[in-house]
């Protein structure tokens, strides 16, 4: 028993060495445990599998690789082509293509086009009627003693036009003689106008009398004066025409050729009769004035 005033005494051999022991049983449980959570050799780990990223699918897909031959056609060399192959790992690797590739793109529907209809088919334009103007709706009163305008007329009132003149109006008229550089037949053109009208029986035709033709200008003169003309012509027994009559040598004056026919076709000149159809030739004179060279 200790005594009340008496020195404190160090721990003794004894209590030590329990707290040694203490200590190396904790030691030996800790490491016990620990060897009991160390993996066996034996046994090998599985590896975890390592996915893809989305940008690495979509590098892989989206890299395109030319080829020599195609580089070499296209006339590049070698610089340009690494050059295009690091421009092109250069837009892989950003992240807009990155984005571009991985989300997939929009489906762009194109616009409805309405088929055209073939040009033959083409509808007509339609065509809107004018509104009627105040001339149109009311239109002027037409007096009693004017008629309306025909259809299709053009609606001018220049009064009936001039009357053809007849043949005694152009005989008088010296604008109605035009001068047709006939200057006469001679004999061998007289011949020759003849041949073809003879009938049978005939070898020429058989000469008649001369026809006179009156000068209807009075005194006046015509710058070229006429020249007698040739008529030929096949009467039939009832003074008929076989053929004819026709003027084959003009007096130079179509005016003048007109009043012979005439003269002949009235009856102011008549043929000789014969039994049977005859021809004959005419010589045409005109009473030019002798006053007029």
């Amino acid at each position: 028993m200790p005594r009340f005033g008496s020195p404190h005494r160090a721990p003794t051999a004894k209590a030590s060495k329990y707290g040694t022991l203490v200590l190396v049983i904790a030691a030996s449980i800790g490491l016990h445990g620990l060897l009991l959570g160390w993996p066996l050799p034996s046994e090998t780990p599985e590896e975890p599998q390592v996915l893809p990223s989305p940008s690495e699918k979509s590098a892989a897909v989206d890299v395109t690789i030319l080829p020599a031959g195609a580089i070499a056609a296209n006339g590049q060399d070698d610089e340009t082509a690494i050059a295009d192959e690091d421009v092109e790992d250069t837009l892989e690797d950003s992240p807009e293509s990155v984005g571009r590739s991985s989300a997939p793109a929009p489906v762009e529907r194109s616009p409805e086009i309405p088929e055209t209809p073939p040009e033959d088919t083409v509808p007509p334009t339609e065509t809107i009627p004018a509104e009627p103007t105040a001339s149109t709706a009311n239109p002027a009163p037409v007096p009693n003693d004017q008629f309306p305008d025909e259809p299709g007329s053009t609606g001018l009132t220049g009064g009936d036009p001039d009357p053809v003149p007849t043949l005694a109006e152009r005989l008088g008229d010296v604008g109605a003689y035009q001068y047709n550089g006939q200057k006469g037949l001679d004999f061998i053109q007289a011949q020759a106008a003849q041949d073809g009208w003879a009938t049978p029986g005939q070898t020429l035709p058989s000469k008649a009398d001369s026809l006179e033709v009156p000068y209807q200008l009075g005194a006046e003169c015509l710058d070229t004066a006429p020249v007698p003309g040739l008529l030929m012509a096949v009467v039939n027994p009832d003074q008929t025409f076989a053929r004819g009559p026709e003027v084959v040598g003009s007096t130079g004056y179509a005016v003048l050729d007109e009043q012979a026919i005439a003269m002949i076709n009235t009856g102011e000149y008549t043929f000789p009769s014969e039994d049977e159809p005859w021809a004959y030739n005419v010589e045409i004179k005109v009473l030019y004035p002798d006053h007029c060279p």
